[in-house]
């Protein structure tokens, strides 16, 4: 049941993508409790009615085939612009209308030489690499929290607890 009201979503937002004249994508890897990636597949843009909207779009289980078997295969910078130019070509997305790649600011994801930026813009050029600043706000707050020391003995507790 939770896979078709996904489903039903997608194509409901994939149909308002294509409508519109640009769009961004936002990619994050995860990790689920059973410790195997993932990547999540977001975007934003603007609706008919003119509004702004940010969607899910939709969790990429990165597997592949092994003599039958399936595995779990890293999230290096390939497979993930393999996964995205996949689902691009799926879902029939034109790269031209990709404007901005918002990214969690991770080297797979930003290096200038090999990230998944650089590739995506093999395709659409004048993409913008953004990093998240929702991302960045994590990395200041968790990298000032470390050295208070109220907050490194409030984390010690509730990590015992």
């Amino acid at each position: 049941m939770l896979n078709l009201i996904s489903e039903q979503l997608e194509e409901s937002t994939l149909s308002q993508m294509k409508k519109s004249d640009f769009f961004t994508i936002m990619l994050d890897e995860t990790k689920d409790v059973s410790v195997s990636e993932q990547l999540t597949l977001n975007c934003r843009f603007i609706d008919d009615t003119g509004n702004l909207c940010v969607r899910s779009l939709k969790l990429i289980e990165p597997l592949k085939s092994n003599n039958g078997e399936v595995a779990t295969v890293s999230l290096n910078a390939e497979n993930i612009t393999g996964h995205i130019t996949s689902y691009f070509k799926d879902n029939e997305l034109e790269f031209s209308k990709l404007c901005g790649i918002g990214t969690d600011g991770a080297a797979v994801m930003t290096w200038k030489h090999n990230g998944v930026v650089k590739h995506l813009q093999g395709f659409a050029p004048s993409a913008i690499g953004i990093h998240c600043c929702g991302h960045r706000l994590q990395l200041a707050s968790t990298q000032s929290a470390n050295v208070i020391p109220y907050v490194k003995k409030f984390n010690s507790i509730l990590r015992q607890l």
